[in-house]
């Protein structure tokens, strides 16, 4: 009985387990999905507003978030968010897509 009771709780424990990574990968995904959705509007309305092409201004920001979202968790992305145009990070995305 008491091998049996062992095997349930690590069968539940290992079902919660798998429970929290799906809604971890959930939230990531649609906080990734959000949050490229508005990088990109907000980036290409200021580079525009700057006197960008909104062609050019569109495939600009579109790299800049793909790569955001590519490389860091919702979690950087929130402090990246914070930091603005001070996030080395951001820095390190705006050169990856312009070549500099």
């Amino acid at each position: 009985m008491r091998v049996t009771m062992r095997v349930l709780i690590y069968g539940v424990f290992l079902v919660f387990s798998a429970s929290c990574k799906d809604f971890k990968d959930g939230y990531e995904k649609g906080f990734k999905g959000s949050f490229l959705k508005k990088f990109i509007s907000s980036c290409q309305s200021g580079a525009v507003e700057k006197g960008a092409a909104p062609a050019v201004a569109k495939s600009y920001c579109e790299c800049v978030g793909k790569d955001l979202t590519q490389n860091y968790s919702s979690t950087e992305l929130t402090r990246i968010t914070m930091q603005g145009t001070d996030a080395p990070e951001l820095d390190r995305a705006v050169k990856a897509c312009t070549g500099n």
